[in-house]
């Protein structure tokens, strides 16, 4: 959804349909950290190479570092000079860029902290509406912005990002997978608590929870995006059929009121955990197993590392850096191994059980017969052995078995 003049303009959903020289589509081809590995496939998060296919912008060139040079299906050229990553707290990205022989920085990323960095000429007025409007649809959306740059050598990304034009907004579709559902289903029929963590925009994650049902959809929902909202929570009785979404800022808030009665039950109520950084995710799987409850946690990205290696149960459902971290590492790319996991987990479980029982009952009969034989100052034959193989310790195996 890119600017027309000082208002949205319409939805595309293909880049052909854009003008040919709009810097909303350039940016979107080139503010990215996409590379090539040495099969020439492109690798890189998957929000980005979904972008850079939208454009169908061709590379041109490319090193070590990532794509370095791209051409438009109309022959337009761009050529990266410099990135910036991904910044977990300032949620964004930014890259340095070359076309028709102009200079311009293009940054992707948050929208509410990439207004902060536009001129408020450049950003509608219906700004946040829209963003609350398109966002509680389930869509993720990430902004984009320009600056057109005099000089850049020696320079930070902070140092760059400041008085720039707000360009648009692309948004994803946050389409729940075909086993998603039915996983949570059967964890809350065997009474296991689902709570969703993501980065996401908090209108987003609410939509998608509802969605795939770790939020009730008749249930009421009390939203905390604030430390005021929180504080407004635990002074007042909170209801405790409702279910809770938090955001960065609340669970900062919430994480220095822990220990009170009233937050850790907030804490047990809240499904939804949206804007979170990695590190305030490790901090929730430190609060959930302070309050004696076995954490399994499933993700597939970066910022899901040090909550994947904090969990009792790491499951990574993606062979990137995640399965680095994690100590599970899932082929199946959806929750459906989570169950699987926690069916593996008890019947090992069990059969550790029933074995370590089966070897003391074993021994118990072992040890009546041989006393009974230096009782009676006899030898049992080959076919008593036999027989209390076959008439005591088989049917003792079949029964704990079962």
């Amino acid at each position: 959804m890119p600017m027309e003049g000082s208002s949205f303009g319409k939805y595309y959903v293909e880049a052909k349909s854009l003008p040919k020289d709009a810097l909303m589509i350039q940016a979107m081809a080139a503010c990215h950290s996409v590379a090539l590995n040495e099969n020439g496939k492109l690798v890189g998060d998957p929000l980005e190479l979904e972008l850079l296919k939208f454009t169908e912008w061709q590379i041109s060139e490319f090193d070590f570092d990532g794509v370095t040079s791209l051409h438009s299906p109309s022959e337009q050229e761009v050529t990266i000079l410099r990135r910036f990553s991904f910044n977990f707290e300032t949620k964004r990205m930014s890259t340095i860029v070359q076309t028709h022989g102009r200079t311009f920085l293009f940054t992707k990323g948050a929208p509410d902290s990439l207004k902060a960095l536009c001129l408020p000429s450049t950003c509608p007025q219906n700004y946040a509406e829209r963003l609350s409007q398109l966002s509680s649809k389930g869509l993720r959306p990430i902004a984009f912005a320009c600056k057109l740059l005099d000089s850049y050598k020696d320079k930070e990304e902070t140092e760059l990002v400041s008085d720039m034009q707000f360009l648009g907004w692309a948004f994803f579709a946050n389409l729940v997978k075909a086993e998603t559902v039915p996983t949570i289903r059967e964890l809350h029929s065997a009474e296991i608590e689902t709570i969703m963590v993501t980065g996401d925009y908090q209108a987003t994650a609410n939509a998608v929870a509802k969605e795939c049902e770790i939020i009730g959809r008749d249930s009421k929902l009390i939203v905390l995006s604030t430390r005021e909202d929180v504080d407004r929570l635990l002074e007042s009785n909170i209801d405790c059929f409702a279910d809770i979404s938090i955001n960065e800022g609340a669970f900062t808030r919430l994480a220095e009121r822990e220990g009170s009665e009233r937050a850790d039950q907030v804490f047990r109520q809240a499904r939804v955990y949206s804007r979170m950084t990695p590190e305030q995710k490790a901090s929730l799987i430190a609060v959930l197993k302070r309050s004696n409850r076995l954490v399994c946690m499933c993700g597939d990205g970066a910022n899901d590392c040090v909550a994947l290696n904090s969990a009792d149960v790491g499951i990574s459902i993606s062979l990137a850096e995640a399965s680095v971290a994690a100590p599970f590492t899932s082929k199946i790319p959806n929750i459906s191994c989570v169950s699987e996991i926690i069916k593996q987990g008890r019947a090992g479980l069990i059969t550790t059980f029933q074995t370590f029982k089966f070897i003391v009952v074993n021994s118990f009969v072992q040890f009546s017969s041989t006393l009974l034989t230096h009782y009676f100052s006899c030898s049992l034959s080959d076919m008593q052995y036999t027989f209390i193989d076959m008439a005591i310790i088989l049917p003792l195996a079949v029964t704990m078995c079962s």
